[in-house]
């Protein structure tokens, strides 16, 4: 079969005339009715090209198809969406309101690009434009029509920050690794095996925040930045990508729990190692986040301030961690098994006993919301009824639902999914594959202390 002739010159947009037999459409009678067509079948997506045009002008990339039409008119048989939108940039009351995106009539209304030739592939006939098109708008054809970019590959081309998306936050943890991993490593054929058959795993490990916490990196400001020891973070994550390259599936990962128990199931000795290795509470008190901060202000340095002179952070305050958010409340009006659940709670380092924590946080949570509506002659829900135990407790309390103290907790107890919300507290002892991480613990805590302090107070 010979190769279609080609001719390639500049036309006049002038001499374009929509194809009235476009396949998009089917056979229509004139040109007012391939223009209405056109724009019936592509709705907002002809504003939003011809928005598109008038301020970036015509892709040199996509050249349009032509056939000869009548009288020294051409007939355009691939880009009539493009000469819809310039027809529309010539009056732009041409698009019904409906589809106009948003500022439509008023941005090209500004000067732009306005074409008034195109370049244009001149074939002798319909017919020899077939092979062309086919290869346009027939799909991959085993890779001679149009491949578009893979998630990885459109990443490579415009990079995302983590929070973009599961590929944005796997691209990132690869990428990182890649710097640190000689050229001859034994794990690298396992990073290209994920990047190419399971970064979407990867992304949804990398983009939950217990299992970041549990690995020791975070993303801030778009790059890794590390909770633990360099070496053992890069092991941790190469433990994971080996596990992925050999065929985990997609699905296997999708919720919460799944990744909960790949965690658990790939890197709990890693884990339990590096607890082991850690100091005990007794040993180091400022290693745990529910440390009393004045304890942790005595331990510091003869002759080290709380601030320096010039009212920076001194290095001291720097590393020292937070004081657990229930710390310095006064809990002598609860009862006395609620202070001692307290006091307890507070002993516990959460890196080595975290669903310890877990469940002691619901128990304090609930135990002290019933306490109280007891005292107040109100009979308390069952305790499967947590939240209508909460919101009673508030309503009781004279909380305004815009104290912006409770906005955390009053918003959240609304969410199934939240950290804070009941349901996930419920999860910490109903549910063998929910995994509370420090984070998680600090955001319960941290939601849950305005309550605590206010029963306490309206008790004394």
């Amino acid at each position: 079969m010979p190769v279609p002739s080609v001719q390639r010159r500049e036309v006049p947009v002038s001499e374009l005339d929509l194809d009235c037999e476009n396949p998009r459409h089917g056979v229509v009678a004139d040109q007012r009715a391939a223009f209405e067509s056109l724009v019936a079948d592509q709705r907002e997506k002809i504003g939003h090209i011809a928005a598109d045009i008038h301020e970036n002008g015509i892709s040199p990339a996509q050249l349009f198809i032509v056939t000869p039409g009548a009288a020294g008119r051409y007939i355009v048989l691939d880009g009539n969406r493009r000469l819809a939108a310039m027809r529309i940039l010539e009056d732009p009351e041409l698009l019904p309101s409906e589809f106009r995106p948003s500022g439509f009539i008023e941005a090209v209304a500004e000067p732009g690009s306005q074409p008034t030739q195109v370049m244009c592939a001149i074939v002798a006939s319909r017919d020899e434009a077939r092979l062309w098109l086919d290869r346009t708008h027939s799909g991959q054809l085993a890779g001679i029509g149009t491949v578009p970019w893979s998630a990885v590959a459109k990443h490579r081309f415009n990079p995302l920050p983590p929070s973009r998306g599961h590929t944005a936050s796997a691209m990132t943890v690869l990428d990182w690794l890649r710097r640190r991993l000689p050229a001859d490593h034994a794990s690298r054929p396992h990073l290209d095996t994920v990047e190419t058959n399971s970064v979407t795993n990867l992304g949804r490990l990398a983009s939950d925040p217990d299992i970041r916490d549990l690995v020791g990196f975070d993303f801030q400001g778009g790059i890794v930045t590390l909770n633990d020891a360099e070496e053992a973070v890069v092991r941790r994550l190469l433990t994971i990508i080996e596990r992925l390259a050999s065929g985990t599936t997609v699905t296997a990962l999708k919720s919460k729990e799944d990744r909960a128990g790949f965690a658990a199931d790939h890197l709990a000795d890693d884990i339990s190692e590096a607890a082991q290795d850690s100091p005990d509470v007794e040993d180091d008190p400022s290693a745990d986040p529910t440390a009393d901060p004045s304890a942790t202000a005595a331990a510091e340095t003869p002759g080290e301030t709380a601030a320096s002179t010039d009212g920076t952070e001194t290095s001291s305050q720097r590393a020292r961690p937070a004081s657990h958010p229930f710390a310095n409340i006064d809990i002598r009006p609860l009862h006395p098994r609620i202070q001692q659940i307290l006091v307890e709670v507070r002993t516990l380092n959460p890196n080595k006993h975290p669903n310890a924590i877990a469940v002691l946080l619901r128990v304090i949570i609930e135990l002290t919301v019933a306490e109280y509506l007891d005292s107040k002659g109100a009979r308390p829900a069952p305790k499967e009824k947590l939240a209508t135990n909460i919101r009673s407790t508030l309503s009781r309390l004279g909380i305004p639902d815009d104290d912006p103290r409770f906005q955390p907790l009053q918003t959240q107890l609304k969410q199934q999914h939240s950290i804070i919300s009941v349901p996930n507290l419920h999860q910490y002892v109903h549910n063998v594959a929910a995994a509370p991480g420090r984070s998680d613990l600090n955001s319960i805590a941290l939601a849950y202390r305005p309550l605590l302090e206010a029963i306490c107070s309206d008790l004394r």
